[in-house]
């Protein structure tokens, strides 16, 4: 039924202009019956037909498509990834792919991915008022599903190339520095901000393409916008600032992570440059563990990450570069976290949700709530990183 739908779209032949309605009305019902379908049977082997009907359905229009991605004219083409977004999640459980549904892959990460982002971008610059956020959302999406594929790492080398060839890397930081004026007058809500870094983040755990990123001076071109600028003046927390303390802990402090992790120890003196231009932000991070009044994961979570970096960081021989760089002193934090998990009914009575998913988080779980289950385990984590930075 899906195939047909979207095959119908195809090779009807009508003009895409004239019965847009008609097009969108069925990849719409093609949408709503492959997440149901994925809903039943998750890891089924039809979600590769649905994939090459669906991108199938793409290239058959792709100037149509790209004019699309740049004028926010996206209501059927949104659907078409969409069920792309599915059926990549649902390949994902599969141990091994061929090559034709490879290639399939190469030439997605091509047109939705290496091309498609930077038309969005460009659509966000030109027509920021009809523009839809939800859509670099949604590419990001695509290029996490593909990158969770096994068997078929080849596609890494050719989403590279795509993206060197089309500037998207540039495109992003481009994004990323623009987000303040995309986000209105006040300036309040820079989520252009936040989707850039997390595109980013996502390539980034491509070995060859965090090459790229060094190769594009890409902390040092984030350290230099007055988004980074906001960040370490104020020191954000979740509570005061939450997008600015989402672009900070969801997307650059984990981007620096993969990069050391990826490229290693080459990379060690642009990562002490990186904490050092945060110092303040780490420093605000630290303190909120003295007496917290509340708890959230997003804090839970950029706790970890600035024990991560430091701890790699002095395995890498970098610990005294880094105690004469940069003015952190863990201790603080490792106090507060080891006081609340000695008192887990007082932690408890901290926990706090931040989003709608973590309200949802709260009423699930065992006994106390998965949200206060997560917290927990990821204080588990950071006791774990700050005793080590003290031993060492």
């Amino acid at each position: 039924m899906v195939e047909t739908c979207l095959n119908e779209n195809v090779e009807t032949g009508l003009p895409a202009p004239i019965f847009a309605q008609i097009l969108s009305r069925r990849a719409e019902f093609a949408f709503v019956v492959v997440r149901k379908l994925h809903q039943a049977i998750p890891d089924s082997e039809l979600f590769n037909r649905v994939f090459t009907a669906a991108l199938r359905a793409i290239h058959s229009g792709s100037a149509e498509f790209r004019h699309a991605l740049t004028t926010t004219g996206m209501d059927y083409y949104r659907s078409l990834l969409r069920i792309i977004y599915i059926s990549l999640t649902a390949a994902a459980t599969q141990e091994k792919h061929t090559l034709e549904f490879g290639l399939l892959v190469i030439d997605l990460l091509d047109l939705v991915v290496a091309k498609g982002f930077k038309d969005l971008v460009q659509a966000a610059h030109q027509h920021p008022d009809s523009a839809n956020p939800q859509d670099i959302a949604l590419v990001t999406g695509i290029v996490q599903a593909t990158l969770r594929l096994k068997g078929i790492s080849e596609i890494h080398t050719g989403l590279a190339n795509h993206l060197h060839e089309n500037q998207t890397i540039r495109a992003a930081t481009t994004l990323f520095s623009w987000a303040e004026q995309l986000a209105g007058a006040d300036g309040s809500d820079p989520v252009y901000g936040e989707l850039s870094v997390l595109f980013l983040l996502e390539l980034s755990s491509v070995p060859i393409i965090a090459e790229q990123l060094a190769l594009e001076n890409i902390l040092e071109l984030f350290m230099s916008t007055t988004l980074a600028a906001r960040i370490t003046a104020q020191g954000v927390t979740p509570l005061s600032n939450p997008r600015l303390h989402a672009i900070w802990s969801r997307g650059l402090l984990p981007l620096a992570l993969n990069l050391l992790a990826n490229i290693g120890t080459r990379y060690g003196r642009e990562i002490i440059t990186f904490l050092k231009f945060f110092e303040r932000q780490i420093q605000t991070a630290i303190e909120g563990w003295r007496k917290p009044s509340v708890v959230v994961l997003p804090a839970v979570n950029e706790a970890i990450g600035i024990g991560m970096i430091i701890a790699i960081v002095q395995r890498m021989g970098g610990k005294q570069e880094l105690a004469s760089s940069v003015s952190i002193d863990t201790s603080v934090a490792a106090e507060g976290v080891d006081y609340l998990l000695g008192h887990r009914n007082y932690l408890k009575s901290l926990v706090a949700a931040t989003s709608l998913e973590e309200e949802e988080m709260m009423r699930g779980g065992e006994e106390e709530g998965e949200l206060v289950d997560r917290v927990v385990n990821g204080l588990l984590t950071v006791q774990g990183l700050l005793q080590e930075d003290g031993e060492e």
